[in-house]
């Protein structure tokens, strides 16, 4: 484990990949300290928990559409001009809400520089091919992977604690530094091929349809979207239903951020463990399988915690049996989290499949349709869990995405040979 673990950072001896990634990092870490600060400006202006989570939604609505509108154009641009662009502007974003404005034109602000983070993530992963060599593409989407998780958890944290420590506003003008600090690590890539600029693309409405196109155009294409869309969703469920989980299992409210760190911890073990593998075949029927297997293993011990929680209800509890209800949930949750590896295998079969010219508008497709999809699969499992115990729908989700995933691994192999052997002569 510990090889595989130090083997995890390796492609960060090449310089370019390091620049990257600390420019990935530091972008990720401002775009959720951001939205919590943000959060807290307008609670404090408003006292109103409606007008604080509006700042959420509408800094994730520029991934149902808008934002993959934009992202067509860093294919014209190049990707490094699009991601420091992207940068800059979110910094001067920021540092325009330090004046006092009406809470609406605040949205508009944050609506704004969320529509700037679209691109700017498909800009990143288009470049990605370009610039990291390409032996050591696999072992880039493992870090990527690994770290994805905790960008959000560190970001909230950082940005928890500036804005007690320092205020809102000095919370405000380091998150937009973050963003000046990730433009400034870009520079050097100016030169590489991630700078291509590709003139004939298209852009606007017409590269989306184009980059739709691009999906549909290679089969292999398609079986990744489909793994990365669907298991995606599933893997969001286990997070977003902690909380009524805890409730409903009466353990101590401690344990939600709990619940999220093991699974968060367990993704980055499994991810750091992946197997070297070389083929597009071998990588999408080895990623289906092991899903499968960690999505029904999750399933039988949600609906373990089922049982263990009614049967405490029942018989009433005690120290022992509320033990036994927390660490079945910890282990259910930590399985569950290997259901996020699906990315690591299913990018790096799309990003080499991918034609350069247009890349980026695909990019920006899949991963409007992976925010869609797991918006919309939260909506209706969390009805479901209305209506029904959270543990059993949790079960039952976990089984959906074991069979999916179990489908998919056995699912495209007729009429492949010949893409398969383009492969190899590529």
């Amino acid at each position: 484990m510990l090889r595989g673990l130090g083997d995890l950072f390796s492609p960060l001896r090449q310089r370019e990949c390091l620049l990257l990634f600390g420019s990935q990092l530091a972008s990720g870490f401002g775009d959720w300290a951001g939205r919590l600060a943000l959060s807290v400006v307008v609670y404090q202006r408003s006292d109103s928990a409606l007008w604080a989570a509006l700042v959420t939604a509408v800094s994730l609505l520029p991934w149902i559409g808008p934002g993959q509108v934009v992202a067509t154009f860093a294919d014209r641009l190049g990707r490094i001009a699009m991601m420091v662009g992207c940068d800059v502007v979110r910094a001067v974003l920021y540092l325009v809400l330090l004046i006092t404005m009406p809470l609406p034109v605040v949205l508009c602000v944050a609506f704004l520089a969320g529509l700037l983070a679209p691109p700017f993530a498909a800009a990143r992963s288009a470049a990605m091919v370009e610039v990291v060599d390409p032996q050591m593409y696999g072992k880039a989407l493992k870090l990527w992977g690994a770290t994805h998780q905790f960008e959000a958890i560190i970001g909230f944290a950082l940005g928890g604690v500036l804005v007690a420590a320092a205020g809102v506003n000095v919370a405000i003008v380091l998150n937009a530094a973050t963003f000046l600090v990730s433009a400034v690590l870009l520079l050097p890539l100016w030169k590489s091929g991630a700078s291509t600029v590709h003139g004939t693309s298209a852009s606007g409405l017409s590269g989306l349809r184009s980059g739709i196109r691009v999906w549909r155009s290679d089969p292999y294409l398609r079986r990744g979207l489909v793994l990365f869309v669907g298991i995606g969703a599933f893997s969001v469920l286990p997070e977003a239903l902690a909380v009524a989980l805890v409730a409903e299992s009466e353990l101590p409210d401690v344990f939600v951020g709990l619940l999220i760190a093991t699974g968060a911890a367990w993704s980055l073990i499994v991810v750091a463990m992946l197997p070297d593998l070389d083929t597009d075949d071998e990588l999408l029927e080895s990623a289906g399988r092991r899903t499968a297997r960690y999505g029904l293993g999750a399933a039988v011990l949600f609906a373990v915690v089922g049982v263990a929680t009614g049967a405490v209800s029942l018989f009433g509890a005690d120290v022992s049996s509320t033990a036994v209800v927390a660490v079945v949930a910890l282990v259910s949750y930590a399985i569950a989290g290997g259901l996020d590896s699906i990315a690591v295998p299913t990018n790096q079969v799309v990003g080499r499949r991918l034609p350069a010219e247009g890349r980026t508008a695909a990019m920006s497709v899949g991963m409007g349709a992976a925010y869609s999809g797991q918006a919309l699969l939260i909506v209706v499992v969390g009805a479901a869990a209305t209506v029904m115990p959270v543990a059993v729908v949790l079960s039952v989700s976990m089984a959906c995405a074991a069979v999916m995933s179990l489908w998919l691994a056995r699912a495209g192999q007729t009429g492949l040979g010949d893409l398969g052997d383009l492969q190899r002569a590529r």
